[in-house]
């Protein structure tokens, strides 16, 4: 298919409100950097008129789109590599551990993302797919075509867009935390600086190691997402919303933007890689949201399980966001691009797809031909837990489709799972709108050794946050380090969860663009839950609304009081 001109993507721009202010070129392949004509990002604590909010274009195959990314970010790229990738690694040590032992922690989980990250893809160079890594090397390129001295590296890069998935790996299971910490502290005397002055103090962490637990690690913040559609909606078009709760780590609210990727290589199948829009930011290879040409659209959310493989992290969250994207010609091909991946973190993907009216969670792990859901319980849960027979997982992967149906058998299995937790069962917080916790702040519900209950029963609405809901899937959650590890964000996700479906299904029937956008907006300090993110005027991450019948996605990041921005992609290619 021919590409839009230059005029024709300008105007394009144009119509999205936005300005091109800049126009570079590769090889033959171009990038657009365009800016938005009213929206800006300002931090309302600071003074100022702000900076604009940011789009960009880029086409060609993975390593020129990569190149043109770093010429016309650098600035930004650098930030993301350096200032993100150091600031939100902490965030993921829980804010009760101090002193001594939270430097250890943190400077070990440092490494992990930085050292580690470039040890395991060296050993396992196809996990990610090859135009991906070629786009990193390109971005790496471009930012030092841009500016000779920049601090942007591949391996930078790299640790950026693959580092999460390593950390989350080993945080979710406590597996290789020891086998890398002689290395690791062999390492901390060029790095940590008061270890290496005080020599004293090497064995003194050393000494601390053993005594690692799975509540020194927490999960940071959190995710939700909905698909309506048919019935469901009152235009009869497809919502796909997606709300990314993520550090912003002081970085990204300053850099988040939209990105085209216009590509011409090919994916697996011998088809053309799908062009597709992405809220990003410059320096990421993957996608936090993205809506592609076949109306398809794509998220993540963090889900904590113990079925994850640190030694083989493989392809996951932001760049398997990207890359199901450009594989999905329908829901299926996005989720069939999932199951071929090798993967070794578990998340969830929420999937819309609006020309089919289909929707789908893929409760995702570590690729295995065989799942054994009953090697991750405790022992002494086994005797309250189903023996099987268990519905076979593809690859370590198992998806609920929109027209999934609970198998209620297992909630028989609930009451004695609540006792053993010294819970009070009550069988009508199950229902179809009932709510485990009354609120995020807490309630009885912090623990996860039991089968959830999936809420929306109906075939046009699909709702998910940051739980398991599959049984077979729960029994990998049922996992002691995972559970510790998410225990003091259980309450909030499963409150989430339950507080969506409510609104979803008071909504059903009604759902256009503005109440859509209402949904996955539902936490926001204008919205009903004033005080959910406190007095912080920062999005951490992004709020998404994709209508993917027409191919339209609205997107709300920076501060607060930012505008949505929005990006028509049938404009663009």
């Amino acid at each position: 298919m021919a590409r839009k001109t230059t005029d024709e993507l300008k105007q394009a721009f144009r119509s999205d409100g936005y300005d091109v202010s800049r126009l570079v070129e590769y090889q033959g392949a171009r990038g657009l950097l365009a800016e938005h004509s009213t929206a800006k990002t300002r931090d309302p604590r600071n003074p100022g008129p702000g900076a604009a909010k940011r789009a960009y274009y880029v086409e060609g195959n993975g390593y020129q789109m990569g190149y043109l990314m770093g010429l016309m970010a650098e600035p930004q790229v650098q930030r993301m590599t350096w200032d993100f990738t150091n600031a939100v690694t902490p965030s993921f040590v829980s804010p009760d551990l101090s002193g001594l032992s939270r430097n250890v922690v943190i400077q070990i989980l440092v490494e992990i993302v930085r050292s580690y990250c470039q040890v395991i893809y060296a050993a396992h160079p196809n996990d990610i797919p090859r135009q991906l890594l070629d786009e990193m090397r390109g971005i790496a390129d471009g930012c030092r075509a841009a500016n000779p001295s920049t601090p942007v590296t591949y391996e930078r890069v790299l640790a950026l867009n693959a580092g999460q998935d390593c950390l989350v790996a080993v945080a979710y299971t406590g597996l290789g935390l020891y086998d890398h910490v002689e290395k690791i502290l062999s390492r901390l005397g060029g790095v940590f600086s008061f270890l290496s002055r005080f020599s004293w103090l090497v064995p003194l962490a050393k000494s601390l190691l053993p005594k690692l637990k799975p509540e020194f690690f927490r999960v940071p913040l959190a995710c939700n997402a909905f698909a309506a559609f048919g019935n469901a909606t009152r235009d009869h078009k497809c919502y796909f919303g997606r709300d990314f709760q993520f550090p912003a780590a002081g970085v990204l609210q300053d850099t988040a933007c939209m990105v085209i990727y216009n590509p011409d290589y090919q994916v697996d199948g011998g088809r053309p890689a799908l062009p597709l829009v992405s809220v990003s930011a410059p320096g990421f290879a993957g996608a936090i949201t993205s809506m592609n040409a076949a109306g398809v659209g794509i998220g993540v959310d963090m889900a904590p399980s113990g079925n994850c493989d640190p030694a083989r992290p493989g392809l996951n969250s932001l760049l398997m966001v990207r890359h199901a994207g450009h594989c999905g010609y329908g829901a299926q091909g996005a989720v069939d691009a999932m199951v071929a991946a090798q993967r070794g973190a578990s998340w969830m993907y929420p999937v819309g797809d609006g020309p089919n009216s289909r929707a789908a969670v893929v409760e995702s792990g570590k690729t295995v031909e065989a799942l054994d859901f009953l090697g991750y319980p405790p022992p002494d849960l086994r005797p309250l837990l189903p023996a099987g027979p268990f519905d076979p997982a593809r690859r370590g992967l198992m998806v609920r489709w929109n027209d999934w149906q609970y198998p209620a058998r297992y909630h028989q299995f609930n009451k004695a799972l609540f006792q053993k937790m010294g819970y009070v069962w009550d069988e009508a917080n199950f229902g179809e709108r009932g709510y485990l916790n009354p609120s995020w702040h807490g309630g009885p519900v912090d623990q996860v050794f039991f089968f959830a209950p999936q809420r929306e029963m109906k075939n046009d609405l699909m709702v998910v946050t940051n739980h398991f809901i599959i049984p077979e899937m729960r029994l990998c959650a049922m996992y002691e380090w995972s559970n510790a590890v998410a225990r003091a964000k259980a309450c909030d996700i499963l409150w989430r969860y339950d507080e969506l479906n409510r609104q979803c299904l008071e909504a059903y029937g009604t759902i256009d663009e503005a109440v859509a956008r209402r949904l996955i907006d539902f936490l926001s300090p204008a919205g009903p839950f004033k005080d959910y993110y406190g007095d912080n005027p920062v999005i951490e991450g992004s709020v998404s609304l994709c209508n993917l019948t027409d191919r339209v996605i609205d997107s709300h990041f920076g501060y607060q009081p930012d505008p949505w921005v929005r990006l028509t992609l049938p404009r663009y290619v």
